[in-house]
């Protein structure tokens, strides 16, 4: 922000991958939004959709109502992830979506295991249980937050293999659920596949629950829909997404369990208010991403990353190779590329 001094211009409209500031310049906005711009800014789809919401008078918010667009969009999640992976909740932001898979997690064991693992590299959010869950310089101030953290190096399935053996008691293990990052757009890093894989072992052998976390990688950025989807029967029992389900519009987000998950965890009438939240069943928010998937899938994002990493690829390790004083390292997938 400082550097390129972005922080002291006004900008007077946006429209695609382009920003007009106040001053007539035309800028190319190659930043993505931080994760929330796949349709770029103002897609006219997009806009559409929540022009129609408005003029037709739907209802927004109300609690007492049948929402048929949060039903409309949880069946349309679920007809595109793999497996069970089928019952969501739409929360407003990547942090409350995060802190909301992790009480699902604890719930699912009934508070009987007090122990998740998360990476030294990851960004879960800035909430205190979310922002303690956080291995990012931007969360050094160490606020307080969740009891029972244990830190693992990222992508080592080893020490998070001894991590779930420093945790048994006698009882058993205590390790209720496991943060992961299939790739990490923090540090354009990746799990290998044989490592997700058996992360996905280690967590079926001791029950634990397995929250795979792509509030930025999802949508298409990476080349397929999701991250982990390029594996082929890789679940995890919780998955968390936000960002560009907005449109660049609405703050949205999103997590989608597997339904034994769920059902263990939630489903009875005495549980269903222990998580909610005041918003919910926020009608314009959940039409614009209803139209902001359509558009991933029907205009094939992913296809769209792949393509542009066809550019970036060697265009970048062209720059490395040129210039190995300036930029010491180029990595990354998809649409999402870094040089450090």
């Amino acid at each position: 922000m400082t550097s390129f001094g972005f922080g002291r211009e006004l900008v007077e409209r946006a429209e695609g991958a382009w920003i007009w500031t106040r001053d007539g310049r035309r800028i190319l906005d190659v930043t993505g939004g931080v994760g929330v711009l796949n349709h770029g800014h103002n897609h006219p789809r997009i806009l559409d959709a929540r022009r129609r919401f408005a003029e037709r008078g739907r209802m927004e918010v109300h609690k007492a109502f049948f929402s048929p667009y949060v039903a409309a969009l949880s069946h349309n999640v679920a007809e595109l992830l793999p497996g069970d992976l089928n019952i969501s909740y739409f929360p407003n932001s990547g942090a409350e979506a995060n802190e909301g898979a992790v009480k699902m997690a604890y719930k699912y064991h009934g508070g009987r295991r007090n122990t998740i693992l998360r990476s030294d590299i990851s960004f879960h959010g800035k909430t205190l249980g979310a922002g303690s869950l956080t291995g990012s310089a931007e969360n050094s101030f160490r606020f307080p937050g969740l009891p029972g953290i244990v830190v693992y190096p990222y992508g080592d399935v080893g020490a998070v293999r001894a991590a779930i053996e420093a945790a048994r008691t006698p009882d058993g293990c205590d390790v209720y659920a496991i943060m992961a990052e299939p790739f990490s757009a923090s540090s354009m890093r990746s799990w290998s596949e044989p490592d997700l894989y058996e992360l996905r072992r280690l967590c079926d052998a001791n029950d634990i629950m397995l929250i795979f976390d792509e509030v930025y990688t999802g949508w298409g950025k990476t080349g397929s829909l999701f991250y982990f989807m390029r594996y082929p029967d890789l679940l995890p029992d919780i998955l968390v997404y936000s960002k560009s389900l907005g449109g660049g519009k609405a703050s949205i987000s999103g997590y989608t369990a597997r339904e034994p998950v769920f059902r263990k965890a939630y489903d009875r009438l005495s549980d269903v208010i222990l998580h909610s939240t005041t918003y919910y069943g926020f009608g314009e928010e959940t039409v614009t991403a209803i139209e902001a998937i359509n558009v991933v899938v029907e205009d094939d994002y992913p296809a769209r990353a792949r393509q542009i990493e066809r550019i970036l690829r060697p265009g970048l390790e062209n720059i490395h190779k040129r210039h190995p004083d300036v930029v010491g390292r180029v990595a990354g997938t998809g649409a999402l590329w870094g040089c450090s």
